[in-house]
């Protein structure tokens, strides 16, 4: 769904804000009503939120789709048994699909090659290529598959900073507000991963580093509830090579 500015969003959670709201150019806003079945009363109107934003702009001669991304509880259990039951439903698409282009290689390029190894081999890519298609196109928004997008994107958000995490901590040594937020949402999202993930070695290893930063927050005023993350957030630490003359 398109908003104004080119604004791309999806996977809504509904939540209630003033009527007054409705019409501000926000980017978690979805301004037509009729579009979304939305209801309202004389007090309210019902907007869905994002929990993550699709977002794309024009830079230079291509578009750079960027996601903004927010942290949302999720019991680890239920995610787990979750994840597990979409990887077994992709896999049994992919065995399926992968079995027919395989056979069908073999079919029908056969005769122009004796090798069928590398014919089954070469099936069961295109059959792999072929399920990753489906699922992006028509499965990544299904109910069955809601924990594990969200696990991809967290994952996703993560690896934003971690590219740059040396920078951020150097500019949050130094009190820099903007670091500090992004180094907060990190230590936040990998502790929602290892939990996730059933990973208590590695949450043992941050949680000493978390509490410091805490600490640091509390004392200069900084909300610690720092869940939300746009990737534009980090641009300024990137490498960029220099404009050629």
């Amino acid at each position: 769904m398109f908003f104004g500015n080119g604004l791309k969003t999806q996977d809504y959670t509904v939540i209630s804000l003033p009527r007054q709201m409705e019409n501000q150019n926000s980017p978690g806003l979805a301004i037509s009503e009729k579009a979304m079945g939305l209801t309202r009363n004389p007090a309210t109107v019902m907007l869905r939120f994002c929990h993550y934003q699709n977002r794309t702009r024009l830079v230079g001669n291509h578009t750079e789709e960027l996601v903004m991304f927010e942290i949302k509880d999720i019991d680890p259990a239920f995610y787990r048994k979750q994840t597990r039951n979409a990887t077994l439903k992709i896999m049994a698409i992919f065995i399926v699909i992968g079995m027919i282009t395989a056979t069908s290689f073999v079919e029908y390029l056969g005769p122009y090659s004796s090798n069928h190894i590398v014919l089954n081999l070469l099936g069961a890519f295109v059959g792999l290529v072929i399920t990753g298609l489906i699922v992006r196109f028509f499965f990544k928004d299904s109910a069955w598959m809601n924990e594990a997008m969200y696990g991809w994107r967290l994952k996703r958000s993560l690896m934003h900073i971690t590219n740059v995490i040396d920078k951020v901590k150097a500019k949050a040594n130094h009190d820099d507000e903007k670091a500090l937020k992004i180094l907060r949402f990190y230590h936040l999202g990998l502790t929602q991963m290892y939990q996730l993930e059933e990973n208590s070695h590695e949450l043992i290893e941050i949680k000493s580093e978390k509490e410091q930063l805490v600490q640091r927050l509390v004392n200069l005023g900084i909300d610690i509830n720092q869940t939300r993350f746009d990737p534009s957030m980090v641009e300024e630490y990137k490498d960029h090579e220099a404009p050629q003359a």
